[in-house]
């Protein structure tokens, strides 16, 4: 078989949503091919330094991104990077300035992820670079035929020679992918010129549940403002803003073209509107399409994309109302028979119940018995002979039971120091017997525990090697000898704690009478008081010192039995194929086939629930071949008897001694076992399946059909607009390009040729589709290239607009000079821009067309034209408080087949006021307002991002009013002016 073939890719991931489709995406490599190809490049760009871990889901590994594939985008101190960076101020907006580092996310504010995209530009531009040199480097072409050799593949792979790809991922509706992907397409359209670069980006539908759900709608709606407006550029269209940035010293990007080939706007809602989930349902998705786009599926995908391209560069914006139909979306769906996967659950299923047969055979009596011998006999007769009773231990341990005897002479009462002499009496004493117990320990008693040992010692080597001593007899001898010192161990301990208790009561008593004896009188010869009292102390004295005498001897010996225990616990835990070690090990197993039972099982529920998949029988049914269906598994039952025939488990130590090898290889004994001897099942492909089933569904004639029918609808672009705005010139550019991938086109297409064709005929596409080799036995993929629309049409970017045009601080823009200059998303019509232009001047102090004027908070706009006042407000003067407000009514009052509007009206009134003003003056009026307003915008001292647009469009558009035609200005011609 020929080895896949695949092109020079890159795939980049941005920020969380780009991390997850791009790990999604070498998971199906290396779940796959066992390796990414060496053709295919990783890089992800985040400023959270969370590690993204995923799941096979073919095997227990885990997979995550190497070191050279991450990228975290940290600013320790985001502060003086700012202020150190004219090249960021140039861009940045004082009031979006972060107040701690940027380190765990950008936290939905685009401004703070293209800041650090800023700070590791060296580095990112330097890792593109090296990409691009490692794919360019003569040795990928031996890497690809060796990849088995040198990365661990289970094929080696075909360089294919077409042009590289370059493939982008990310959320707008964040901080990081949407700070970052313009700067990202910016600098790979500088360093690769003529690759095809695809954007795959996220929109603000699956964030609509996060905690800063309320800013992804602006976010998403400025970050599309900005990519409409530089896609455009590259068309020389009038309106759009040319841009450049300046990132370093040597680095500068004037946008000459667009810097995405492809933009695939992904809203989480299909076409019809359905929902497919969350963040992870989309990213996998999303994975899916990039991981078919670069697979050996290419050959054919590659002219549904020259066709999307040509869709998407033929439309002309005069049918979208001057706005350029870009972008596109992608759906994908399978026809599925879940082979594997059933394969792998019910062999798991038969592992786990022959482990739990083992079990119970064990459990019901089926033990390894205890050589018959009567070992507590010869245990007893061992301590016997060897005079292991405690009694004699004490003997050879701590001999020395001699109670403490203190002598005091008359002269020590007498004497005026009473009673230091006393207190050095009674610690000398204890000082000297504790040294003897000590050094007698260490010569005799530490010879007898050695002496024991070794005795010990000697008994378990011979019987270790006495033939009828098994290791259940040396076990179970250990274990009652252990028995007989832990209980004098025991007994020790227990002694211990209660002369532990009785000196500190003995302590107590001794130094109370102790006391009395100080404080009592003494008589000359007679002893008076004192004498008495001395006597009673040095009694409790005496029994104190012998106790504590008692507590050395005791902990002596039990240094002895500490030792011998420690011994006997080694002997009693040597192993032995006895019941409960089989069973531990069997039970070690059944957990973990459980384990995998279980991940099997959710797998197959993974996929029942994926929304956007045909299913064959529903993941219940299993075919055992072309006419057989079963749905129950009953018929795949393994049985036991047989099991233990085939591997020759003689007896039911074996569990065991495979268990000693390692826990993996009893628990291989039963899976891999049970994967053998099901093998038939994984080996039923998709077109069999289909076939198999059709014979038992209730319309045979049509079953087939309805999961090609099935197939197209579930492929729904991954994009959501209202079906019904779309006009009938629109219509024409509104359409699918669908790529069917089989496990091998030519048969695929020579079995549903005329299924397909209806299908296509039933859902009106009017493009061919295209037909590919995915390789793939399980499914017929489908892969749906949606396209063409300017981005305005997507659901939900009218509320977005809203809110983003309600704030400005902390800016929804990456850049300043965007956020003012570049055009709006929704088309503006010829009456809107005549309306801003018409009120634009109508304002400025000198001409009062409208009169402007400023109030404690905002400004206060008021018409007090007669004749309009009396033919619209009942001859008042009409007061507005927004501009856009009054704005808005002019033009939703505006009808071209009444010439008394209130447009027209007040545009034959500035008119006359223009041309009867002095130009000298009218120049010197228009500069004193734009100079005042220019104070205002600057400094962004707006509450509203509409009013500083607005205001912001209005001074650009009287600044060109003063200006000479040849600097691109109207030469104060009013009639210019007003028709822009």
């Amino acid at each position: 078989m020929k080895n896949p073939e695949f092109k020079k890719t890159i795939l980049i991931g941005l920020g969380g949503a780009g991390q997850q489709t791009v790990l999604r995406t070498k998971r199906l490599f290396m779940d796959r091919y066992g390796a990414l190809p060496p053709s295919v490049k990783i890089l992800c760009l985040d400023t959270d330094a969370a590690t993204l871990k995923l799941s096979s889901e073919v095997n227990d590994q885990d997979y995550t991104f190497e070191p050279q594939e991450f990228l975290h985008l940290k600013v320790e101190q985001p502060i003086d990077f700012i202020k150190n960076s004219s090249k960021v101020q140039s861009w940045f907006s004082a009031q979006n300035t972060p107040i701690g580092s940027i380190s765990n996310g950008a936290g939905a504010v685009r401004q703070n992820g293209r800041l650090a995209f800023f700070y590791h530009f060296n580095e990112i531009e330097a890792r593109f670079t090296d990409i691009l040199e490692e794919l360019n480097r003569q040795e990928l072409y031996n890497k690809m035929h060796q990849a088995e050799f040198e990365s661990g593949a289970n094929t080696n792979f075909e360089l294919s020679k077409k042009a590289p790809e370059i493939y982008v991922c990310g959320s707008l509706a964040g901080g990081t992918g949407s700070g970052t992907f313009i700067d990202t397409g910016l600098l790979l359209r500088h360093l690769h010129p003529q690759t095809l670069i695809h954007g795959f980006f996220m929109m603000s539908w699956p964030y609509r549940n996060k905690a800063f759900a309320h800013r992804v709608g602006p976010n998403v709606y400025a970050a599309l403002t900005e990519l409409d407006n530089l896609q455009s550029i590259m068309y020389g269209a009038k309106g759009f803003h040319d841009y450049s940035i300046r990132y370093t010293d040597k680095t500068k990007i004037k946008v000459k073209n667009a810097p995405y080939d492809l933009v695939h706007l992904i809203d989480g809602r299909n076409e019809y509107g359905e929902n497919l989930g969350g963040i992870e349902a989309i990213c996998n998705s999303l994975s899916d399409a990039i991981f078919l786009s670069m697979s050996p599926m290419t050959d054919r995908v590659d002219s549904a994309v020259d066709n999307l391209l040509s869709a998407i560069n033929v439309g002309k914006p005069k049918t979208w109302g001057g706005r350029y139909a870009r972008y596109s979306s992608i759906g994908i769906s399978s026809i599925h028979y879940p082979a594997k996967e059933l394969h792998k659950l019910i062999a798991a299923t038969n592992a786990l119940e022959l482990c739990r047969t083992a079990i119970s055979q064990l459990e019901s009596g089926n033990e390894v018995a205890v050589v018959d011998h009567n070992v507590q006999q010869d245990v007893d007769k061992f301590v016997t002979q060897t005079n292991l009773h405690r009694e004699y231990t004490k003997t050879k341990i701590s001999p020395d039971k001699s109670k403490v005897i203190l002598t005091i002479e008359n002269y020590e009462i007498a004497d005026k120091s009473f009673p230091s002499e006393i207190d050095a009496q009674i610690e000398s004493e204890q000082k000297t017997f504790s040294k003897q117990i000590e050094q007698r320990f260490q010569t005799s008693g530490a010879i007898f525990i050695d002496e024991v040992a070794s005795t010990l010692e000697t008994e378990l080597k011979r019987i270790a090697n006495k033939p009828e001593f098994n290791s259940a007899y040396q076990r179970e001898w250990g274990s009652r000898l252990l028995d007989h010192f832990t209980s004098q161990q025991q007994q020790v301990d227990q002694e211990i704690v209660n002369i532990t208790q009785s000196i500190d009561n003995l302590n107590k008593d001794v130094e109370s009478r102790r006391r009395i004896a100080l404080d009592a009188s003494y008589i000359p010869f007679i002893g008076g008081g004192r004498k008495k009292a001395t006597c009673r102390w040095t009694e409790q004295a005496e029994e104190l010192l012998t106790a504590h005498k008692k507590q050395l001897n005791l902990n002596n010996e039990k240094i002895f039995y500490t030792k011998m225990v420690n011994r006997l616990e080694q002997a009693a835990s040597i192993d032995v194929p006895n019941a409960p070690e089989i069973l531990q090990a069997l039970i070690v197993t059944e957990n973990n086939l459980r384990l995998t039972t279980d991940r099997e099982q959710k797998q197959l529920e993974i996929l029942k629930n994926k929304p956007n998949h045909v299913l064959l029988g529903n993941g219940n049914t299993v075919l055992v071949d072309e006419a057989l269906t079963c749905t129950t598994w009953d018929d795949l039952h393994i049985s036991y008897e047989k099991y233990i025939q085939d591997q020759e488990i003689h007896h039911i130590e074996k569990y065991f001694e495979t268990y000693q090898e390692s826990p993996d290889a009893l628990y291989n004994l039963f899976h891999q076992y049970c994967l053998k001897q099901l093998q038939y099942l994984a080996e039923t492909d998709v077109d069999t399946a289909l076939q198999s089933l059709k014979l038992t569904s209730d319309n045979p004639e049509q079953y087939i059909q309805t999961q090609f029918n099935r197939l197209i609808q579930l492929s729904g672009a991954l994009w959501c607009f209202d079906q019904g705005r779309i006009n009938t010139d629109q219509q024409l550019d509104v359409g699918k390009i669908i790529n069917f991938g089989f496990a091998n086109y030519e048969a695929g297409e020579a079995l549903y040729q005329p299924i397909i064709d209806a299908a296509v005929n039933h859902f009106h596409i009017k493009w061919d589709p295209s037909y590919s080799t995915a390789g793939d036995p399980s499914r017929i993929w489908l892969l749906n290239f949606a396209a063409a629309m300017p981005a305005y049409f997507m659901n939900g970017l009218s509320e977005a607009k809203k809110t983003y045009e309600e704030e400005i601080r902390p800016t929804y823009h990456i850049d300043t000079d965007l956020e003012m200059n570049a055009p709006d998303l929704f088309p503006a019509g010829e009456v809107d821009n005549k309306a801003l232009r018409l009120l634009g001047m109508a304002i400025v102090p000198g001409i009062d067309i409208i009169k402007d004027e400023k109030i404690a908070k905002g400004h206060k706009f008021t018409l007090n034209q007669k004749a309009i006042n009396e033919l619209f407000y009942f001859g008042e003067p009409k007061v507005w408080f927004l501009f856009r407000d009054m704005l808005d009514e002019i033009k939703s009052n505006y009808d071209y087949r009444n010439e008394n509007n209130l447009l027209d009206l007040l545009t034959k009134l500035l008119k006359e006021k223009i041309r009867s003003m002095d130009k000298v003056e009218l120049r010197k009026n228009i500069n004193h307002y734009t100079q005042q307003v220019h104070e205002k915008i600057d400094p962004r001292h707006f509450s509203r991002l509409i009013s500083a647009r607005l205001t912001y469009q209005e001074i650009n558009a009287l600044e060109r009013f003063l200006k000479s035609e040849a600097e691109g200005g109207y030469a104060m011609d009013i009639n210019k002016y007003l028709a822009g």
